[in-house]
């Protein structure tokens, strides 16, 4: 989550969300990694900066792979970073089953809708 790009305050219609760009330095970003069981959310991440093919993989190795049972299926989007033979090693070494999401669809991924309300959370405390 970066929010260097926002200023503080505002104007848009009641119960619309403001954007428009923020001057100044950059602060720090954050990054949130996690996955879901049905409708429980699993094992948790943050990481200061962006998210790349080394961060994943102890993602895979430190986290994820010790709350998946053998036969589960992970189901990841298309970042390039998630499709390192690396992660596809580690997760069917633990039994599991890898899929895919068809690239630019994030409607078809459920994370997607704990990510929000958590990114807004986030922001409303930071008052950004």
């Amino acid at each position: 989550m970066d929010d260097t790009e926002r200023y503080a305050y505002g104007h848009s219609a009641k119960g619309k969300r403001c954007y428009a760009e923020k001057p100044g330095k950059k602060s720090i970003r954050i990054n949130f990694i996690g996955g879901l069981r049905g409708k429980q959310f699993m094992a948790p991440m943050m990481v200061e900066g962006y998210c790349n093919a080394n961060v994943c993989q102890a993602y895979i190795d430190q986290c994820l792979i010790p709350c998946l049972s053998p036969g589960e299926t992970v189901i990841m989007d298309n970042a390039s970073f998630h499709k390192s033979k690396g992660v596809k090693e580690a997760i069917e070494d633990a039994g599991c089953h890898l899929l895919f999401l068809p690239p630019y669809s994030p409607d078809l991924n459920p994370i997607e809708h704990v990510w929000s309300p958590l990114k807004n959370r986030v922001r409303m405390k930071l008052g950004a």
